[in-house]
């Protein structure tokens, strides 16, 4: 294991407190789009509590996000165990951004850090909603003139992301290209072609019987990884296990 993709809410306050006029900020889409939902009484799939349609004109968001305070208490929570992951760790950190043109989404890189203790019970953040916890290294995140260019999530993690909020790379090259472009490269110089606009290739997919289906997206989704990659570990474990 050689990286962590964390996929945090956008924030334009740098992520140090609330953000200011939500709901005149296109990048606060999904928070937007959360209010939406909660006004109209449909399930919300965010632990906020989202802006009100008149925060604007330089008001503060008045709901709650837990990822507003990142940079301050550099703690980042899940409902679920932290498996395999150690300190020292690379940590990249992501924030979604809609493409109204493409109608696609998009992905940029505002910071990076280290882990540096994992499934940390004893929290200086306020926010005691979730059972887990990780600590990273005080970082600053990235000045938005420095953020990526827009990327899709095939680019980052040569699949699609699909639910959960973080995600393991195991390829060092790919590591490498994300520490380039966090240092300032162009995605282009750092290696990556942008497919942004491209459709997905379709692939084969392995028919697994429906109870295995199940099983392997509970573990996909438990340990912040792809079903393909649960699927290959799977396999070379069991070709080591016949030599």
């Amino acid at each position: 294991m050689s990286a962590l993709l964390l996929r945090v809410l956008y924030e334009n306050a740098q992520w140090k407190e609330k953000c200011l006029s939500p709901f005149t900020d296109p990048l606060c889409w999904k928070c937007q789009e959360e209010r939406r939902d909660l006004d109209q009484g449909k399930i919300t799939k965010l632990n906020i509590t989202p802006p009100q349609i008149d925060d604007v004109d330089g008001k503060r968001c008045s709901g709650r996000c837990w990822e507003a305070s990142l940079a301050r208490y550099f703690e980042w929570g899940s409902d679920k165990h932290f498996r395999g992951l150690m300190a020292g760790m690379k940590v990249f950190l992501m924030f979604e951004e809609k493409n109204n043109n493409t109608k696609k989404i998009e992905y940029r890189i505002w910071g990076s850090t280290i882990v540096t203790h994992v499934n940390v019970q004893q929290l200086a953040h306020p926010d005691s909603s979730y059972r887990y916890w990780i600590r990273l290294k005080p970082f600053e995140p990235l000045p938005r003139e420095k953020w990526s260019n827009p990327m899709s999530d095939r680019d980052i993690l040569g699949t699609k992301w699909g639910q959960g909020f973080y995600r393991y790379i195991y390829d060092e090259v790919q590591v490498a290209i994300l520490e380039k472009i966090v240092s300032g490269v162009t995605i282009e110089e750092a290696g990556i072609k942008p497919n942004l606009a491209q459709p997905a290739a379709k692939t084969k997919k392995l028919l697994l019987s429906t109870n295995i289906e199940e099983k392997v997206k509970e573990i996909a989704d438990s340990q912040g990884r792809s079903r393909d990659d649960i699927i290959r570990q799977a396999v070379a474990e069991w070709l080591k296990k016949q030599e």
